[in-house]
């Protein structure tokens, strides 16, 4: 199955795992789901694993060059006086760091920082300019020990993850008890996508999830977390 030439696969909800669901709307030949049963917005069919890293591969260069050094460190103000009462161990896990920009300026707050990126030529760039940590791949892999971090972070980075549910785990699994794991994503149900509806400007293929505050909840707590 392929649409604008390129393979695609046909998923279910990643909360519930139900088939159920209900198409939105179509985007550039892409379906946009509800699930019936709790909610989530995905895409299905949605582009495979390959092909969503092939954008990513070619994708470093705009994006590089959309964020020029030095990145403005204040605007993490918000989360450096949050995370503050959760050191103990002073290790930060960073997941899809892209070139570390972040991670340098959690670095120069004092915490032990490492990354884990999927574009080994923005992990590249973090090593080779901040000295960072990084690891080239997909959290899973990365293999780090059972209750290691105080923080784990995601920026932008849940509604690009293929399965949401597995990297929660996961992080789950690395977090030590009573550790912050920090997130944003776009918010389905934010003014801006009311008012714009398909043409809400994080509307493309590789967004492959749309959260809003209710669904974020659910899958978070699945993973025991809590809010």
């Amino acid at each position: 199955m392929k649409i604008d030439n390129r393979k695609v696969e046909l998923v279910n909800c990643n909360i519930c795992e139900s088939s159920n669901s209900d198409v939105i709307w179509e985007k550039n030949g892409f379906s946009y789901q509800i699930c019936r049963r709790c909610e989530l917005v995905y895409i299905s069919p949605r582009l495979t694993k390959k092909e969503i890293g092939n954008i990513y591969d070619i994708g470093f260069k705009s994006k590089n060059e959309s964020k020029p050094i030095p990145i403005d460190s204040s605007s993490y103000k918000y989360f450096f006086n949050t995370a503050r009462a959760f050191k103990k161990q002073n290790l930060l896990l960073d997941v899809g760091c892209f070139r570390g920009d972040f991670l340098y300026s959690a670095k120069k707050e004092g915490w032990k920082v490492k990354g884990v990126e999927i574009s080994a030529e923005a992990a590249n760039y973090g090593k080779k300019h901040y000295d960072l940590d990084i690891f080239v791949g997909r959290l899973i892999d990365s293999k780090f020990p059972d209750d290691f971090f105080d923080v784990v972070t995601l920026f932008d980075v849940i509604e690009h993850l293929t399965d949401p549910n597995e990297c929660l785990k996961e992080i789950n699994r690395i977090l030590r008890p009573g550790g912050l794991l920090f997130l944003d994503t776009p918010n389905f149900n934010s003014l801006n996508r009311i008012v714009f509806k398909e043409r809400w400007s994080v509307f493309f293929p590789w967004h492959l999830y749309y959260f809003s505050a209710k669904t974020l909840k659910k899958i978070v707590s699945k993973n025991n977390f809590y809010v």
